[in-house]
């Protein structure tokens, strides 16, 4: 399995590489200012795409393979990034720096998961609180983390013959659809969850409490 790190440029915390246990890369690919991040996190790119807006320059200075493209364009950075590791067939597409700046931005990464899963693929966001997935008909299994939610939700019009195990509101041939969030902030009550299924596509988030928020919020 080949794995792609992408560093995008949103925000990025010290805890974003070590709060799940995740595989090494095989590939680095930076996003505009991502840059800055994988360079602080000892990450040298194998590649650097994007507009560079952001750096308000290519860092040509550093040795790095560029792609410069022009800002006003269809992709944002993050998706050209994508392209690129899926040009590199990687399997597995792990962003970080894909949260926590503009809502815009944000939602579109959250999105372009969505686009990898549609090319046979797993995508990936990662933060310290978060971790995001959009899968395709299967089954999967998630890990436990204390102090932290586990959510379904809907990314297709209906999910459909749902069965989960492992957690504290488990479903047995279940059905959700795009427009009610009736699977947020489950809870894990073993060491992993359990989640397949049949037809449709499923965003899964595991999230970190927030002590300013009841629990059913």
């Amino acid at each position: 399995m080949k794995v792609c790190y992408i560093f995008s440029g949103g925000i990025m915390n010290d805890g974003d590489l070590t709060a799940f246990e995740l595989p090494a890369a095989d590939f680095v690919i930076c996003a505009d200012a991502g840059y800055v991040y994988a360079k602080k996190c000892g990450f040298a790119p194998d590649i650097l795409v994007g507009d560079f807006d952001s750096l308000k320059d290519v860092p040509v200075s550093d040795g790095f393979p560029t792609e410069k493209f022009p800002y006003e364009k269809d992709d944002t950075d993050t998706m050209l990034a994508i392209r690129k590791a899926l040009e590199e067939n990687a399997d597995e597409i792990i962003i970080f720096g894909a949260l926590g700046g503009r809502a815009d931005h944000a939602f579109a990464n959250i999105q372009s998961l969505n686009f990898i899963a549609e090319h046979g693929k797993q995508g990936i966001i990662v933060s310290e609180n978060e971790y995001i997935t959009i899968v395709r008909p299967g089954e999967y299994t998630f890990k436990r983390k204390e102090n932290f939610s586990f959510s379904l939700f809907a990314f297709s019009e209906k999910v459909e013959n749902i069965y989960s195990s492992g957690l504290k509101y488990p479903l047995s041939d279940g059905c959700l659809n795009y427009s009610f969030p009736v699977g947020v902030c489950n809870e894990m009550i073993n060491d992993t969850a359990a989640v397949s299924f049949k037809k449709g596509r499923l965003l899964v988030l595991i999230s970190k409490k927030s002590n300013h928020f009841p629990e059913n919020e």
